[in-house]
């Protein structure tokens, strides 16, 4: 709140005044910004939006993979402040990626070392090396708390579980052995320290009779089990505590011990504080965390749709018997098998204790320990996508997890449209809402992404521009790029997830547009708060309830992202919300409160499991005059008495069934179809939208926040093509265009004001953002135009002078890349000296099919009489990809997306002109002449044909608009 106040001493004394008069509580309010005059409020933020703070700025995960030089770090951090970047997240990296060590291996036949062992001291004195040169280059540091992926193992768990073998984490197994009594048997057991219970129950089809459950623990001596089996058919399982094989690593350390995670914690954050900064005295930021995870992998692999493994530590049974009343190991059958009523009870309540563990001991402490030394803590979690996911990576309640960092995360690394063997690489908007759901129902300002590592070296910025706005739109506010590479000397650098931004792309010099266009979203968007009309309750209970159906949990999934895609489509906003966030709620004229958000309509997922406890606050919700909407089914059962619950059908009742009392809400049901009529429908009657569209408007999204009187609207054209479209915003007040790509604003063009209301015309180019600001009273702005519909056209033909600026040669920058792998092929194909003239078009196809590095275009032209009633824009077509742009000397600017067009009123002459346009495309060139690349995945240093075009692909030409 405070980055938005830029206090004057007048300011300052005027609130010691209040203070004196009216006591600390105005104080506390007028430093929040509570009762600032909302003139004074936007102007600030104005000023904000123009030149972000530098806590605004894009933060890269900066791998240390080489032996450090001072003088090389200074002078790479000093070319991100150049580019506007001014904060890093240092991450320690071991060159072989383990997940990825089949195609590491023949992608290099030689595994370098590294030039530090991690947590060791020469480990830390590399860190101070650099965080000295940060302090002087003014660049903030963050933490990565491990050696890659993933967090909690202190150095894939080389430095944990070795040096204390009972902190290494365990599954539970079962084995089952089937009888026809009666008669004797002899098991032969593991040894006693593995065996956590021996059950012998009959079924009934495929359902544990619960009644008949029996504990076989008496008839275990040392190794065996002897039993005589009663008449009928019997069936005896045997659960084993087993240690866990893991994707990342063979030895898997426990993150539901508290003992194991404060070791962890002091291994790892403790030592940074205590060798970094307490010495050195240079602030640490916060730490990252990345993707802990406590479930096996091997429920994740496979086309086994159950939930084979499930987590287990040596603190579990005290733990449970002491908030559920009773001992699990009597009933593990149920965790496997249903049983009947008591099934979902037991059920829950074993994932309930196991997802407070994880919050608590994990999550909880690096929080703790991280607040006591100034810190703040991010990071993100595996598999933020599915309910299956939540469930076997995270316990099943990632909310839980989510409100012990100060900015809640996810990860996005893969490109749009790109599919790989995990699956699809888009983004799905349920796991972007749902993050940015959790910082706003407890109040966490800020909501990090960590993106692009496995979209490769081919990235370019039309891309990142989309996969930005997609997410911000969502609700991010905190961009992490993964990875810049301190070094990408020799196979194994380059390999594992290629940096997506990093000084060694031939873009780097024009990347400065790109990294303050992100910081102006960033700022902004952490301004005021969010506006949502509309909740969904998350069905965890019912993912509980149904831990061993892969299948159910899916398509629970499935119906949940129909819904979320639904309401995006329609431009409702809205959160997502949990069960402790709607208990402790409160009811205030037909609204659920929960912090600063008040809903008007609360959605109920179709679950037939939930909480007893929510579920007599969505009535007390709907009495007040709440709109309460159930999707497809009602719960039939509880979390807490099991299903089915007579509690459960009562309530339910009272909220669809019974006639409503006076002032009561309305409750009503939507069937889920592939239309969204009948949700929007229902919305509708209830729900005021501040911003609605008229027409199509497919693709475009939308965001309302409210900073102090002004309505904040951000909008997002998703799609490839231009979108044209008439909306009305219902906000009081003049509107006005802010543009984060220029931090300037800008009138509406042709808006119409009528009670109040402000109609309008709006364009969004491709992939195009910009915000609509209303009640700013920052004065007339000129309105913004769309350049259309031009009156003149110069065209730009023939051959052009090229002359090419290679990049990689350039001081610090080619040693990286410098002696080519041993066993890596070279093609030929191409000659940097012979090429003098070009014309337009892909100079991959001109001579230069692996060139990465920039070139310089350079044309005279007589454009004949320049005509003062005109604007002129010069366009290039299409780039690959990006251009920085002179005209006459004169720089008239960079683009980095589409349209790669420049306002050159001022520059271009009547006669003779100069034009010289630079343009740089990717690394993905230079290593797609190696064969050792050929099909392997981005991730690894792979490339696509559709990442490779490159220069001045056109047509060139000088457009002109009347004035």
């Amino acid at each position: 709140m405070l980055d938005r106040l830029r206090c004057t001493k007048t300011g300052t004394f005027a609130v010691i005044a209040v203070g004196v008069v009216c006591g600390a509580t105005l104080v506390a309010k007028l430093l929040c910004g509570e009762l600032i005059p909302p003139e004074v409020l936007i102007r600030n933020v104005f000023q904000g939006f123009e030149h972000p703070p530098a806590s605004y700025s894009v933060v890269p995960e900066f791998r240390l993979n080489d032996k450090v030089d001072p003088e090389e770090i200074g002078w790479q951090f000093n070319q991100m402040k150049r580019v506007g970047i001014t904060t890093v997240c240092l991450w320690a990296e071991k060159l072989k990626q383990s997940h990825g060590s089949q195609i590491a291996s023949q992608l290099a036949r030689k595994q370098e070392a590294m030039p530090y062992s991690y947590l060791s001291p020469s480990y830390f004195q590399m860190v101070k090396q650099v965080t000295q040169q940060a302090e002087r280059q003014g660049i903030a540091i963050w933490i990565h708390d491990e050696l890659a992926a993933a967090s909690g193992t202190s150095g894939n768990a080389g430095g944990l579980v070795p040096g204390h073998p009972a902190y290494r984490s365990s599954v539970v197994s079962k084995m089952s052995y089937s009888y026809e009594g009666p008669r004797p048997i002899e098991l032969t057991l593991r040894p006693n320290q593995d065996l956590l219970a021996a059950d012998a129950y009959r079924m009934e089809g495929s359902s544990v009779d619960a009644t008949t459950i029996r504990d076989l623990s008496s008839f275990i001596s040392v190794d065996r089990l002897k039993w005589n089996v009663p008449t009928g058919r019997w069936h005896v399982a045997v659960f084993y505590r087993d240690f866990k094989k893991e994707f990342y690593y063979s030895h898997a350390p426990d993150l539901l011990s508290e003992n194991a995670m404060k070791e962890f914690i002091d291994l790892t954050h403790r030592q940074y504080y205590r060798q970094v900064e307490v010495p050195v005295g240079i602030r640490i930021h916060g730490t990252f965390t990345d993707e802990p995870h406590i479930a096996s992998f091997q429920n994740y692999v496979g086309n086994d749709w159950r939930c084979r493994y499930l987590p287990w530590t040596s603190e579990l049974v005290a733990n449970f018997e002491r908030w559920k009343g009773y001992d699990i190991r009597d009933w593990l059958p149920l965790l496997y098998l249903n049983g009947g009523p008591r099934t979902a009870k037991v059920r829950c309540d074993f994932w309930q204790v196991v997802s407070r563990m994880f919050a608590e001991n994990y999550f909880g402490q690096i929080a703790k320990f991280d607040h006591s030394v100034g810190w703040k803590s991010t990071g993100h979690l595996n598999g933020e996508e599915s309910f299956w996911w939540h469930l076997v990576f995270d316990g099943g309640n990632e909310f839980a997890n989510q409100r012990e960092f100060d900015f809640p995360g996810l990860d996005w690394i893969l490109p749009f449209d790109y599919s790989t063997d995990w699956g699809v690489g888009w983004l799905s908007a349920f796991a972007g809402k749902f993050v940015s759901s959790a910082a706003h129902v407890y109040s966490k300002t800020r909501v990090m992404e960590e993106t692009f590592a496995g979209s490769g070296y081919g990235i370019n910025f039309e891309q990142m521009h989309r996969m930005v706005n997609w997410a911000y739109v969502l609700g991010v506010n905190m961009l992490v790029p993964i990875t810049y590479k301190y070094s990408l000397r020799g196979a194994d650098r380059s390999a594992a997830y290629p940096p997506g931004i990093s000084y060694q792309q031939p873009w780097w010099s024009m990347s400065k547009p790109f990294n303050e266009y992100v910081s102006r979203l960033s700022y902004l968007l952490s301004q005021g708060e969010f506006e949502g009309q509309v909740a969904i309750l998350l069905p965890v209970p019912d993912v509980w309830a149904h831990c061993q159906s892969r299948e159910y949990l899916h398509d629970l999934t499935q119906k949940v992202h129909w819904v979320t895609n639904a309401l995006l489509r329609h431009n409702y906003d809205f959160d997502f919300v949990d069960d402790n966030s709607v208990q402790r709620a409160s009811v205030e004229n037909g609204r659920l409160v929960i912090g600063k958000n008040r809903y008007r309509v609360l959605i109920l997922p179709p679950e037939q499991v939930t909480s007893l406890k929510t579920l007599r606050r969505v009535e007390g919700f709907y009495r007040s005059g709440g709109e309460v909407i159930g999707l497809d089914r009602l719960p039939t059962g509880s979390m807490e008495n099991g299903n089915p619950d007579p509690e459960v059908a009562k309530a339910v009742r009272a909220i669809f069934s019974e006639k409503p009392d006076a002032g009561s809400g309305r409750a009503r049901m939507v069937y889920l179809d592939e239309r969204a009529d009948t949700l929007i429908q229902a919305l509708g009657r209830d729900v005021k939208r501040p911003m609605v569209i008229e027409g199509t408007s497919d693709g475009v999204y939308s965001m309302h926040r409210k900073i102090g009187s002004s309505d904040v609207f951000f909008l997002v054209n998703s799609t490839d093509d231009t979108r044209a479209f008439e909306v009305m915003f219902r906000v009081p007040g003049q509107g006005e265009i802010w543009d984060p790509e220029t931090g300037r604003r800008g009138g509406i063009p042709g808006a119409e004001i009528e009670s109040g209301e402000t109609k309008a015309r709006l364009l969004l180019r491709p992939y195009e953002s910009y915000f609509v600001v209303f009640n700013t009273g920052l004065g007339p702005a000129t309105p913004r135009r769309w350049w259309t519909n031009p009156v003149s056209d110069f065209d730009l033909r023939g051959e052009w002078k090229f002359k090419l600026k290679r990049t990689m040669t350039e001081a610090h920058i080619g040693w990286n890349f410098t002696p080519i792998p041993e066993g890596w092929k070279l093609r030929g194909g191409q000659d940097y000296g012979k090429i003098r003239e070009i014309r337009v078009g892909n100079w991959m196809e001109r001579g230069l099919p692996y060139y990465s590095g920039q070139a310089i275009y350079e044309k005279t032209f007589d454009f004949g009489a320049v005509d003062a009633d005109r604007r002129y824009l010069l366009d290039l077509g299409k780039v690959g990809v990006a251009a920085e742009v002179w005209l006459n000397g004169r720089s008239v600017g960079t683009r980095l997306w589409r349209p790669y067009t420049f306002d050159i009123t001022g520059a271009l002459r009547s006669g003779p002109n100069t034009l010289r346009i630079q343009v740089a495309n990717t690394l993905a060139n230079y290593f797609n002449q190696f064969d050792q690349l050929k099909n392997a995945p981005l991730a690894l240093g792979g490339s696509q044909p559709w990442m490779l075009p490159s220069g001045l692909m056109g047509p060139v030409a000088i457009r002109g608009y009347r004035k």
